[in-house]
């Protein structure tokens, strides 16, 4: 096991064993393979407390909002940034650090994880009912993140007019693919 893998085992452990749980759900009960996704709380007498938080703000997870299922994104999000600016857990480590845009080629690498990635939007484009918002010049082999038009609240304000970020600096999550340069599909 991977030494931060040890230390999340440990301190769910720690923070549930003896102790009630609750779930509640925020959104679609299940994912696409039956497993459930829910929020998990635990009770210690008067005392109520939320394990994704927990665990997010200690640094021993990253936060994963899934379409269908955002009732808590927010809070996630805030709790990982918690950790990350402290560089608590996790995020004291390289393989979790923020990616840079402007490296397509060391983002190349990433194919297949799930990688946070910032920089500013060169140039967005609507095509066939996607956004692309394209981190260099060239997108064929620069950085670029995708948002289809059905998913463009997630642009919060901006997903209106989502060329009002060109020229932004933005932060992005999700799995890294190659198409043609590295990119990641928001939803």
């Amino acid at each position: 096991m991977w030494p931060p893998e040890i230390a999340a085992r440990e301190e769910l452990a720690a923070l549930l064993l003896g102790k009630s749980i609750a779930m509640a759900f925020g959104g679609e009960r299940a994912d696409r393979y039956g497993r459930l996704q829910a929020q998990a709380f635990w009770q210690d007498g008067d005392r109520l407390g939320w394990v994704q938080q927990h665990m997010l703000e200690q640094g021993l997870a990253r936060a994963y909002v899934l379409a269908g299922n955002r009732a808590c994104g927010a809070g996630l999000l805030a709790a990982e940034r918690t950790a990350r600016e402290s560089r608590r857990g996790l995020w004291g480590e390289a393989a979790y650090r923020i990616r840079p845009a402007d490296r397509p080629l060391e983002l190349a690498r990433y194919a297949g994880t799930f990688q946070a990635v910032e920089g500013r939007i060169v140039r967005v484009a609507q095509v066939r009912g996607v956004t692309y918002l394209n981190f260099d010049v060239d997108w064929h082999r620069g950085f670029s993140a995708s948002v289809r038009r059905e998913d463009l609240a997630l642009l919060g304000d901006l997903g209106a007019e989502p060329k009002a970020l060109q020229g932004r600096s933005v932060r992005v999550r999700g799995w890294i693919e190659q198409k043609p340069g590295p990119a990641i599909d928001l939803s």
